[in-house]
């Protein structure tokens, strides 16, 4: 329980600082830049981003209500680190997909599926990084404004922010959640064109990739 409480208590800057000293151990362990800079690259990506998930994940499921009032400021990633992310998730995946194209011709066997399931991971996990931290930005968000009126009894978890997140970030819509603020709105707006953006064609042209990889 203790250790429960700790980790949900663990502000947006923890989490990162934590995330990022295991990329950097990752980083150290391969040496970047000897054999395959390539995988070594998104290996670090994966270190720091799924330290990431993994922290914001166990305080989905496990904090209270109450304590996600108290908490939501200090988990929030702010407009600041958001834009990084967006940033360094985008460049990521790209990176990724561009190498893979790359190096396709050089690789085969399982050189190759090592770096197709490298590549698919980076994305796969810079999709849901993106999204679980704008799940956290409206938690912050609704408990100061109280800008999101979800349907039945209760008030909303962290839970209900994920799925209010993700169905934006998979559909570019809000569903059966309305929305009261402004300032939420734009945020929503934002959120739903960025991943309108992602998901055409980062996703997308990983898909083609791989395809004509496997094809050849």
């Amino acid at each position: 329980m203790n250790g429960t409480v700790f980790i949900n208590r663990l502000s947006n800057r923890s989490r990162l600082a934590i995330s990022a000293s295991a990329g950097l151990l990752t980083a150290l362990v391969l040496e970047i830049g000897t054999s395959r800079p390539s995988v070594h690259i998104m290996a670090v990506w994966l270190a720091f981003s799924l330290n990431q998930l993994f922290f914001s994940w166990f305080t989905i499921f496990t904090c209270r209500v109450d304590e996600l009032k108290k908490n939501a400021k200090d988990q929030d990633s702010g407009r600041a680190v958001l834009s990084l992310f967006m940033l360094l998730t985008t460049a990521v995946s790209l990176l990724g997909i561009v190498l893979l194209y790359v190096s396709a011709d050089q690789k085969t066997g399982s050189e190759l599926a090592l770096h197709v399931v490298m590549t698919l991971s980076s994305v796969g996990t810079a999709w849901a990084v993106v999204h679980t931290t704008f799940a956290f930005k409206y938690a912050n968000l609704h408990y100061s404004l109280n800008g999101l009126d979800f349907p039945g009894k209760g008030e909303p978890d962290y839970l209900d922010f994920v799925y209010f997140s993700f169905v934006i970030g998979t559909t570019f819509q809000v569903s059966d959640v309305a929305i009261l603020d402004r300032k939420i709105r734009r945020t929503a707006l934002v959120h739903g064109v960025l991943s309108f953006m992602f998901n055409t064609t980062i996703l997308a042209l990983s898909i083609n990739i791989i395809s004509s990889m496997v094809q050849r």
